[in-house]
């Protein structure tokens, strides 16, 4: 795939999973202390080879050679659930989220799943925003356990 802004997406691979970790630690690494804490900054190399061993896939999306956007994607009933979707800050608002979701789009057509969804924390609210201009609405609140309080929501996107 190849939208504006030069950013291409592809299906990654064992061989990506040094690199995506990186990737992952740094972008959730900026969001600085939340609570409860960002479970992505727990991955390591080998819980993200883990995930691939599985049934889900890693999208990767790459602009002029390098690796700037992942997106780990695991068909559900009748969706496909994206996880760990992380944009590295030097190519933010180049299109890279947009790729990324399209290629979703059409991974979840390729397995017959109707919509996507994806969980986004109470204390991104600009990744909330992010999402919700890409077609995706929000369909629950939820906490984690132990918190009194609303600490994400559950994103959905139809697919038409």
């Amino acid at each position: 795939m190849s939208p504006a802004g030069g950013v291409s997406v592809r299906r990654g691979g064992l061989e990506d999973v040094a690199t995506v970790h990186a990737l992952v630690s740094g972008a959730f690494g900026e969001v600085g202390p939340v609570e409860p804490p960002l479970s992505a900054l727990r991955e390591t190399v080998d819980t993200l080879t883990a995930r691939l061993d599985g049934d889900e896939f890693l999208l990767i999306a790459e602009a002029d050679g390098a690796v700037v956007g992942c997106a780990f994607c695991a068909p559900q009933d009748d969706a496909v659930y994206l996880g760990r979707v992380a944009v590295d800050a030097s190519a933010r608002g180049r299109g890279v989220c947009r790729a990324l979701v399209g290629e979703a789009e059409a991974l979840a057509r390729e397995f017959a799943r109707v919509r996507l969804t994806l969980k986004v924390r109470a204390s991104m609210p600009q990744n909330i925003d992010v999402f919700r201009r890409l077609g995706f609405t929000i369909t629950a609140e939820a906490r984690h356990e132990g918190y009194d309080r609303t600490t994400y929501y559950v994103l959905e996107k139809p697919l038409g």
